[in-house]
């Protein structure tokens, strides 16, 4: 009782420590929202408001079909609704159900391990490994839906593990919210279902439990059939866009630049063609998911998901992932052919879409929980081999070391050298604009997305709200392509005006370069670590009187919570001025 009552505190400070990785400045970092996690975070309190009003009104087919009309990452965002639509519209509240997303997964990775080793000691570093894993904490301090379906992935191979048929039954339905949680594992639910039910029934079941078993598999084949059929509907059918096959402009392109750089042969053909060219590019992109630059070095080639200073795992992790396949081969062996085979249906989505440029971090994050496992292994079977305690203490200082340099990257390095991936920028400026609107009859906003900087606007100042989801939905309606919108005295749109109003403040990105008074001095929203002007501001009402810098420097943590600051802060702080 004592050793169980030990254990249980371990694992719970092990989920402590996974939530205070996950939570420590999340009102401040990530800074700013990008526009992928403001589709799941605005749909989510969307669907909320058409449900209190759908309570208001009685029964509305209109306002129903508004609610159902969402063809991916549906359980993330019915899931979300209820929470996301009672949470004010702050970066700490729009992030905040995805921690405990991540850490439930953590807790169920440890549970998993558990059932299928025995080994409690493993299982309690299994867990310590994926809370400090640099991707886990990356991933859930952000509102995305991947970690949504990984969540119900694990706990569908949770539920299979028990020696229960309801359970075995449950996890039809909690694989199918999986399913439904994200697009980019849709490819692989049918070929995870198989893997996981078949291992089930015959290595934790012993064959028992079979009908509950066919059921499974039965049920994921229906559900894989019924959305193949719905592919060539129109709501669905846009998301072919952005798979690649071999019928795909891009891959004649490359047969035909391919066959014109070589020397013309009888046989060409045989080895450029639509196919072979299609299958190397798949082979290519599997094959980099599982490169040491991906997983160990610098992540993606994408401003969002990649610190770019060091991959998705620490350098260690790359003899334990070894090691830990040794260790698993000679005492889990079953398990270990389980977990490869969940790890090699990773890469597949992203090496069916048409992107050349891979986001691994979400299209193969199918493959982390199994990885966290392996590592786990290892660092288990490591200790135990180090016989010496001055060479376990090396072990220990060298991990410590690789995970403080990490929180030194991610804490202190990257919101200044890649304030972009979240758009800081965009932030910035709703915040400027708040601030200005307060002093200006009006204010004209030039970009190329107009979208964009109306719902920083909107989510920043905390008018996304029951009150306003009318007024906002005919902003769409009035101007569907979503290029011009009019709030209160503010207009945001991509056409440049052709004269300037004395009583106007105007703002302009940087992609803008046509409007007639750009020589003019200027205040500038700058990039925090390159100072290029990402947004220049004429003829502000605010900021003035103030003595600005050119661009910004010596900013502290607490300067990132900029929405608390006041205006002279704020000002000095992120607002620089540009003398032409």
């Amino acid at each position: 009782m004592k050793i169980q009552n030990k254990h249980n505190k371990l694992l719970f400070l092990i989920l402590a420590l996974a939530i205070f990785l996950r939570t420590v400045f999340l009102d401040r970092l990530p800074v700013g929202i990008s526009n992928d996690e403001y589709y799941f975070i605005l749909s989510s309190k969307n669907v909320f408001f058409d449900l209190i009003n759908l309570f208001k009104v009685g029964w509305d087919s209109q306002i129903f079909q508004n609610i159902v009309k969402t063809v991916n990452s549906e359980t993330s965002i019915l899931l979300m609704a209820p929470i996301l639509g009672l949470l004010p519209s702050t970066l700490f509240y729009a992030r905040i159900p995805y921690v405990f997303i991540g850490v439930i997964t953590i807790f169920l990775i440890y549970k998993i391990t558990l059932r299928n080793t025995k080994n409690i000691n493993l299982s309690l570093l299994v867990a310590l490994i994926a809370a400090i894993n640099p991707w886990s904490i990356y991933v859930n301090r952000t509102s995305f839906d991947a970690p949504v379906a990984l969540l119900f992935f694990v706990l569908t191979i949770y539920l299979q593990s028990f020696s229960n048929y309801k359970y075995i039954l449950l996890s039809a339905l909690s694989s199918y919210l999986a399913f439904n949680g994200y697009i980019g594992t849709k490819v692989i639910y049918l070929p995870f279902m198989i893997i996981t039910s078949i291992y089930s029934w015959k290595v934790l079941h012993h064959k028992k439990y079979t009908k509950s078993f066919i059921f499974t598999i039965i049920f994921s084949i229906v559900v894989t059939l019924s959305f193949l059929l719905k592919l060539s509907s129109s709501s669905i059918g846009n998301r072919r866009s952005e798979l690649i096959f071999p019928s795909s402009p891009q891959i004649s392109s490359q047969v035909n630049d391919e066959r014109r750089q070589s020397i013309q042969t009888s046989y060409l053909s045989v080895f450029s063609n639509k196919y072979t060219i299609y299958f190397r590019n798949f082979i290519d992109k599997y094959l980099y998911n599982f490169s040491t630059d991906i997983l160990f070095l610098n992540g993606d080639h994408t401003f969002m998901v990649s610190l770019w200073r060091m991959g998705y795992f620490y350098y260690l992790d790359f003899l334990l992932l070894i090691i830990g396949i040794i260790y698993l081969f000679n005492h889990h062996r079953n398990f270990l052919i389980f977990l490869v085979s969940l790890i090699l249906l990773s890469p597949i989505p992203e090496s069916i879409r048409a992107d050349n440029i891979p986001s691994y971090a979400f299209h193969s994050s199918f493959q982390y929980p199994f990885l966290y496992i392996i590592i786990g292994s290892g660092a288990y079977y490591l200790w135990s081999l180090l016989k010496v305690k001055l060479l376990k203490l090396a072990f220990a200082v060298a991990y410590i070391f690789l995970f403080f340099n990490f929180l030194d990257i991610y804490f202190n390095k990257y919101p200044i050298y890649q304030p972009e991936g979240f758009s800081t920028s965009r932030y910035l400026l709703a915040n400027y604009i708040k601030h200005e609107q307060e002093k200006t009859p009006n204010i004209y906003v030039v970009t190329s997305e107009p979208e964009a900087i109306f719902r920083n606007y909107i989510y920043l100042t905390k008018q996304y709200n029951l009150q306003n989801i009318s007024s906002i939905k005919n902003q769409y309606l009035l101007h569907p392509d979503s290029r011009y919108f009019q709030w209160a005295n503010i207009t945001i749109s991509d056409q440049v005006p052709s004269g300037k109003d004395s009583d106007t403040t105007y703002i302009f990105d940087s992609s803008i370069t046509n409007f007639p008074f750009s020589s003019e001095t200027h205040l500038a929203i700058t990039h925090l670590g390159d100072a290029r002007e990402i947004f220049k501001i004429y003829s502000s009402q605010s900021c003035q009187n103030l003595s600005l810098s050119t661009y910004v420097s010596n900013l502290k943590t607490k300067d990132l919570k900029f929405t608390s600051l006041s205006e002279t802060d704020f000002c000095q702080k992120y607002i620089s001025s540009r003398q032409n």
